[in-house]
């Protein structure tokens, strides 16, 4: 469970009592961070490597810098996006930008 403010939730929903809610404070770095070491725990004992959160961020802030010439290359604006659109960016540019890769 994720929120950009610690304790939050609480004000809203009182069925997650006892969770342990992570807050990002409206940082990306901070979201990507959780995100990322929850799913490192998720995958214990499958020697599963996964890359630190600030590499991770880092990655994503080149992403979201590079995607408005991307969607002018198949004239699409940035705020107009369908899931299935954002989506197929994210798995070209990985393609063409791989793990290691500058």
């Amino acid at each position: 469970m994720l929120d950009r403010e610690r304790y939050r939730y609480q004000r809203y929903i009182s069925d997650i009592a006892g969770q342990d809610i992570k807050s990002h404070d409206d940082d990306t770095g901070a979201a990507i961070a959780r995100v990322r070491d929850w799913l490192n725990n998720d995958s214990l004992g499958s020697n599963v490597m996964i890359p630190g959160g600030a590499i991770m961020a880092r990655r994503y802030e080149r992403f979201t810098s590079e995607l408005p010439g991307m969607c002018e290359t198949v004239h699409l604006e940035p705020h107009e996006l369908t899931f299935n659109d954002l989506a197929n960016m994210v798995s070209g540019w990985l393609q063409e930008n791989p793990w290691g890769s500058p």
